[in-house]
């Protein structure tokens, strides 16, 4: 009996070192840039060499933009070993051992939310090996943190078409739209008699932002008469939004 509390005990000092790891990152940017560090569970004054760990993701939740290193001199290399791993390696060419505060800013990892994805999501490392002196594996004595990201303060909290980059297009121009609940979507172009001439979209969309492209011809393949148009939203087939253009041909 007392052997198993012993058990329980240590699987309990071990659960919440991990849980104490935990870094919870609220995102207010598409954009995600954290830093991974190493920490000892104790002050061992371990020389650390060298480290290699696999770094885990979902790729369907986020998409990879780069590692960089933190440590000036220092020789880092990663790869993509499988969808959402990648294996990373980091040490100084000259042998000189990683510092205490080298270790608490070691790497920036930069990602991108992938297109209207608003939930949790984590990135974790796995088998991690920190190497010290004479290829010592100290892996034991280090804890690495563990990252949740939360998407949701990107979802849209309403409908509407955003403003267009610029007031008049010659060739094509993107229009851009958000929803912030499921529903069907028409988006579709007006000419100045208030003509369906073209649509954009017409289907049953989840909450996100969304674009599509208007060129200069209409359904019919025919060219827009120069002038003002009318780009319409519906919502479940009610008008919502509107957003006007001018198709300004390219008299080049």
């Amino acid at each position: 009996m007392i052997k198993i509390i012993i058990s329980a005990l240590l699987i309990s000092i071990s659960l919440l070192q991990d849980v104490n790891r935990i870094v919870q990152h609220a995102a207010y940017d598409s954009n995600v840039n954290l830093t991974i560090s190493f920490t000892e569970y104790k002050n061992f004054k371990n020389k650390v060499r060298g480290i290699q760990f696999d770094l885990i993701y979902n790729d369907s939740h986020l998409l990879f933009n780069e590692l960089t290193s933190l440590i000036d001199g220092a020789i880092f290399e990663y790869k993509s070993i499988a969808e959402g791993k990648l294996r990373c390696v980091i040490f100084n060419l000259d042998g000189k051992s990683f510092s205490n505060i080298d270790l608490s800013k070691l790497i920036v990892m930069s990602f991108d939310q992938k297109n209207n994805f608003y939930g949790n999501t984590y990135i974790q490392m796995d088998n991690i090996i920190v190497v010290g002196d004479f290829g010592e594996d100290i892996s034991s004595s280090y804890q690495t943190p563990f990252f949740e990201i939360d998407f949701s303060e990107l979802q849209p909290k309403s409908t509407y078409i955003h403003n267009l980059e610029k007031s008049s297009f010659q060739d094509s121009i993107l229009v851009s739209f958000q929803t912030h609940e499921a529903c069907n979507v028409n988006l579709a172009v007006y000419d100045i008699f208030d003509l369906k001439r073209k649509t954009l979209i017409d289907q049953h969309m989840d909450i996100g932002i969304y674009n599509s492209y208007l060129n200069n011809y209409d359904d019919l393949l025919e060219e827009f008469d120069l002038g003002q148009l009318k780009i319409k939203l519906f919502i479940d087939y009610s008008p919502h939004d509107s957003i006007y253009v001018v198709y300004d041909k390219n008299k080049n």
